[in-house]
């Protein structure tokens, strides 16, 4: 198994480019920028304010799991595979919102029609 400090504590995944965030935790950086562009502006791990959302290179322990990886490639998965659920939530999330949104334009469409027809209708009579 990984090592639980080599897991990002946000996504529970490897990470490859880990920063420590001024509450002392580290954290995959692609998953605390999320956390901070979401509105977010404090600890995912304390609930407490961040008073800042400046973010710090772990090169260390970038090149610890870079090296413990090296000797395990039978955990090394493909890129893929690598996508967390989050990823996989606002991909679906954002497919819906574009089928709406077509519908939603469609239906609109639809009434324009109607209401031509029916004051066509109104019209002749």
């Amino acid at each position: 198994p990984v090592p639980k400090s080599f897991c990002c504590p946000i996504t529970h995944e490897l990470m490859s480019d880990p920063v420590a965030a001024v509450d002392g935790n580290v954290y995959e950086r692609d998953s605390i920028e999320r956390w901070f562009r979401a509105g977010n502006q404090t600890s995912p791990m304390t609930g407490l304010p961040l008073p800042t959302l400046a973010l710090t290179a772990e090169m260390a322990l970038r090149r610890a799991i870079e090296e413990y990886m090296g000797m395990r490639p039978e955990l090394v998965r493909p890129e893929a595979e690598r996508r967390t659920y989050q990823e996989a939530a606002e991909s679906l999330q954002a497919e819906l919102l574009q089928k709406q949104a077509r519908r939603a334009g469609a239906l609109v469409g639809v009434k324009a029609k109607l209401l031509d027809f029916s004051t066509r209708l109104l019209s002749v009579r």
